[in-house]
């Protein structure tokens, strides 16, 4: 945040693009201890204590990147990913889950809903947008806000609702690849299909928001209309060795991914 602070306090009145990438609402959690509320005992997860404090420290310096915007700038804020703090037990039966890598084993809304929160120029009352939109979609709103056009072949779409125009449906897609079971996604309004080689899950979000009740068993309409926005490929596996270069290594400890 220093160094983005100091960056748009430099580009005096030409027009700029900046992305700030912060990662500490991500393991490993080491947020300040300052941040830290609570006692371990007071959260069903330890870890869930350690993940609000580093929410805590991030809204914070975030506050003091805001306060450098010009009155001018669009604002985007959102997440790759939500984390994974036993919301669906049993989810990582057949995996040991690293501490600090609790993300990329299943496609539950606690991993695959974020925020995603928009301010135009000059701020102004808030509106919250009730369709399904997506990640993906926000390139090329981007890229429209600057007056160009990415023509990507109508797989994505321009975020309408800021321009006071009606918004488009589309299918939202996932995928976990990382860790165990691959599975894949696909949203279409409420409706939410997660997908693996051997078995399907079906759940009604506006009626079930923490998916409990899985309908994939009598709603087969709905899965096999959801199933065709899903693509498997079966590829060989390429069991060669890989090397890893030290600095890859070093980023992979710093993420918790590898000890």
């Amino acid at each position: 945040v220093d160094k983005a602070i100091q960056w748009i306090e430099g580009q005096g009145s030409r027009g700029w693009m900046l992305t700030v990438h912060l990662m500490d609402a991500h393991g490993p959690y080491n947020p300040p201890v300052a941040y830290i509320q609570g006692e371990e005992e007071d959260f069903d997860d330890p870890l869930e204590r350690l993940y609000d404090a580093e929410i805590r420290y991030l809204d914070n310096e975030l506050g003091r990147l805001f306060e450098v915007l010009p009155q001018d700038a669009w604002l985007f804020i959102t997440s790759d990913h939500g984390e994974e703090l036993g919301e669906h037990l049993g989810a990582y039966s057949d995996q040991p889950i690293p501490d600090g890598t609790r993300h990329g084993h299943t496609l539950y809304q606690e991993v695959v809903q974020v925020p995603l929160i928009v301010r135009a120029p000059g701020g102004g009352p808030g509106d919250r947008v009730p369709r399904v939109v997506r990640s993906f979609d926000i390139a090329p709103t981007i890229a429209r806000i600057a007056g160009a056009n990415l023509d990507v072949a109508n797989e994505s779409f321009v975020l309408s609702e800021l321009y006071g125009e009606e918004g488009q449906d589309a299918p939202a897609l996932s995928e976990a690849l990382r860790y165990g079971v691959e599975r894949k996604a696909v949203r279409l309004g409420d409706d939410k299909l997660i997908s693996s080689v051997d078995e399907l899950e079906l759940y009604q979000l506006s009626e079930d928001p923490s998916e409990r009740a899985d309908l994939g068993a009598v709603q087969t309409a709905t899965v096999d209309q959801l199933t065709r926005y899903l693509r498997w490929e079966s590829q060989p596996i390429d069991e060669s060795p890989t090397e890893i270069d030290e600095a890859t290594q070093e980023q992979l400890r710093q993420l918790g991914y590898v000890e």
